[in-house]
This record gives C-alpha cells, structure tokens and sequence, in this order.
C-alpha cells in the first residue's frame, strides 16, 4: 500500500516559508513552487485528482508529440499551486514583492 502524497499544502505557512527564506524577493517563486510539485506518476496522478484537474482540462491542451501525460499533469498542478500561493499572498496583504 502506498503512502499518501501530501498535497493540500496550508498555503498562509507556504507563503509565510518563502518570505522567511528569500526575504521577499520574487525572484524565486517559480522554483520555491516548483519543489512543492510531484516527481512520481503516482503522486502527480493522485494530486490531480485530488485537484480535480481531468479529462476536462486535459482535453483543452493541444498535443504534442513529447509530452507525456503526466508531463502536463504536472504542468497543470503548478498553474494550480501558483494559483493558491497568490491568493494567500493577496489574503496576507503582503506588499508588493521586490
């Protein structure tokens, strides 16, 4: 049995880390949500569905022949993150980052 993926990330502590760790500097936040995405196919599998990122958002991607599935369910969980990492940015009111 496979241990669950933690997925559902507190997003004001996620937010409150990474203004400790670089000060505030934008500069950063791709990579600092980047290490919060999944490696594993069954992890980014699980995490998608928890995020209900399926068939619907799926079929909205044109193909291409070097993108695997779980290539553009990792795509589409970053959009996801990046999503919740600003809006608890906003909800703080954290001022504008450097």
């Amino acid at each position: 049995m496979s241990e669950e993926y933690s997925f559902d990330y507190d997003w004001y502590k996620i937010v409150e880390e990474y203004l400790e760790q670089y000060n505030g500097n934008e500069d950063n936040i791709a990579e600092f949500i980047d290490s919060l995405i999944p490696i594993h196919y069954n992890q980014i599998w699980e995490v998608a569905q928890k995020l209900n990122l399926g068939h619907t958002l799926i079929s909205e991607v044109p193909s291409h022949p070097e993108l695997t599935v779980y290539t553009l369910l990792q795509g589409l969980i970053t959009q996801e993150y990046y999503s919740k990492f600003t809006e608890a940015l906003i909800d703080m009111g954290v001022p504008e980052l450097q």
